[in-house]
């Protein structure tokens, strides 16, 4: 009895030890053929990610208007026309990150507010509020962004034509 218990443990460690090696030879087989498919999936997944891979444009990064108000003092370039681009010439504006806005043409000293929001189109809207309306009072409105750099900005009143440019100085 004691040898048949023997013979049988060794059998199903045999049979055991066959079809793990049965198993394994089918893992294998498994495996090449889906490796044998799997480099073509591979090669064409890494296609698309090429192509929904954005490329970055030529240009330098062009700040957000905040960052680029807030850095440095601002000169009228123009408002509105000859004259009152004379009136506000003499004007340097500071825009701060609090939101407060100082101004002065070396006698006179401006303050106000500014704040910059995205339209419904995504386009960025300044504006400001001037407390004391001594020859900046019509600096006071919402102003379409035209166009922005690090030097410089165009703006349009909201609603009419009026165009107000800001030079970095």
């Amino acid at each position: 009895m004691k040898n048949i218990i023997k013979a049988r443990s060794i059998n199903n460690a045999f049979f055991r030890t066959l079809v793990f090696l049965k198993s394994f030879s089918i893992l294998s087989s498994l495996k090449s053929k889906c490796m044998k498919s799997a480099k073509p999936l591979a090669v064409i997944l890494l296609f698309i990610s090429f192509l929904f891979t954005n490329c970055s444009p030529d240009h330098e990064y062009l700040f957000t208007t905040d960052e680029i108000i807030t850095r440095g003092s601002w000169g009228v370039e123009f408002f509105a026309n000859a004259d009152k681009t004379a009136t506000y010439g003499n004007y340097t504006f500071q825009f701060n990150g609090n939101g407060t806005l100082l101004g002065t043409d070396g006698t006179r000293n401006a303050t106000g507010t500014w704040n910059v929001i995205r339209d419904a189109d995504r386009a960025d809207v300044l504006t400001i509020n001037m407390s004391e309306q001594n020859n900046v009072g019509e600096l006071s409105n919402v102003w379409d962004v035209k166009a922005k750099s690090t030097q410089a900005f165009k703006f349009q009143a909201k609603g009419n034509t009026t165009e107000f440019r800001l030079r970095k100085l």
